[in-house]
């Protein structure tokens, strides 16, 4: 196929309160499931070209990448780019998801229903797509290309881990 954008999925693991919380979660989660412990990461989002579209405290936003690492992190965050290879078609598909996402609601929710998930092991959070969160908006990202039929419910342990088994 014709080559005509590399997107990637970038996980981020920050030092704030929200992030490290996250990350505790994370290692809950594993541990109640006798899963590997290892470098946990808090939040996702998509890079094209010199920006990043995530769901952050506002929505769904589209910002510079360099501003995502300076200001909102002010250099202090880990990150891994998982790189997606997109033809025409699929980049198309893509672009539109990503601009009928812009502006919608961050899902607030969603993080109390993940550390649920941690205990049960079942999604019951909110499945409406009226608000995102982070996650969820990366794999609509990659289910909109077409090329993907995901799970859109996962915490950032299952995301990384279905990333490094279809991205890499």
């Amino acid at each position: 196929f014709l080559l005509i954008m590399i997107a990637y999925v970038v996980l981020f693991r920050s030092y704030t309160i929200l992030g490290r919380l996250v990350q505790f979660s994370m290692w809950l989660y594993c541990i109640l499931r006798g899963l590997k412990v290892e470098k946990f990461y808090n939040h996702c989002e998509i890079e094209y070209l010199d920006l990043c579209s995530g769901a952050i405290e506002t929505g769904v936003k589209t910002r510079y990448f360099r501003e995502v690492i300076n200001k909102e992190y002010k250099g202090k965050v880990e990150y891994i780019k998982y790189p997606i290879y997109l033809d025409k078609y699929e980049w198309i598909k893509a672009k539109i998801y990503l601009d009928k996402a812009e502006n919608t609601p961050n899902e607030y929710s969603n993080f109390w229903f993940n550390i649920v998930k941690i205990f049960t092991g079942k999604w019951n959070g909110n499945r409406n797509r009226k608000k995102l969160y982070c996650v969820e908006h990366a794999i609509n990202f990659l289910n909109a290309t077409g090329r993907y039929r995901l799970e859109q419910y996962l915490n950032t342990y299952e995301a990384k881990k279905l990333f490094d088994e279809i991205l890499k």
